[in-house]
């Protein structure tokens, strides 16, 4: 069986509109979960379990929203017609996805339950604030069709977020 880390990248392909629009279906997806996962479960392992979706989806959002310059077949937000900026929280991101979730390190012995909320309580904010930029993007300006389920998605997505 071949690693993802020895098969040869994928080849570049500038995204036609057609990819793009399926494309925005994964992109939502990312969104819907981000925006949907509750970091109040009193149940510690519930707790931690969502703590962790949470990071894993927060780190791809984050990704999606800064990257500039694309690397292989990423999908980036500029896809979309939308500008990608700094989230200021990409190195705490990446720290916390390598130490405290992709690999089993000492690092994670100073990270108390204190620092374990701060994902949630000063990065969410910020991705939330790109998320709806993002979405009232799609909704507007239109730099794609959205198929029907697309567009109620971005509606959803936004009502929630601005209860």
């Amino acid at each position: 069986m071949t690693s993802l880390a020895s098969r040869p990248p994928m080849a570049y392909q500038e995204p036609t509109d057609e990819m793009r629009s399926r494309i925005l279906d994964e992109v939502l997806y990312e969104i819907e979960m981000f925006v949907a996962l509750p970091m109040d479960s009193p149940q510690n392992v519930l707790h931690n379990a969502l703590a962790e979706a949470y990071l894993l989806h927060a780190r791809v959002l984050n990704e999606f929203f800064q990257t500039t310059q694309r690397r292989g077949d990423l999908v980036l937000c500029a896809d979309f017609g939308f500008p990608p900026s700094a989230i200021d929280a990409m190195n705490e991101i990446e720290m916390r996805h390598e130490k405290a979730l992709a690999h089993l390190s000492y690092a994670r012995l100073n990270m108390s339950g204190t620092s374990k909320t701060w994902l949630y309580k000063n990065f969410g904010t910020k991705i939330r604030t790109r998320i709806l930029e993002f979405l009232y993007h799609l909704l507007k300006k239109r730099p794609i069709a959205l198929s029907e389920e697309q567009e109620a998605r971005c509606v959803a997505v936004v009502q929630k977020l601005v209860e």
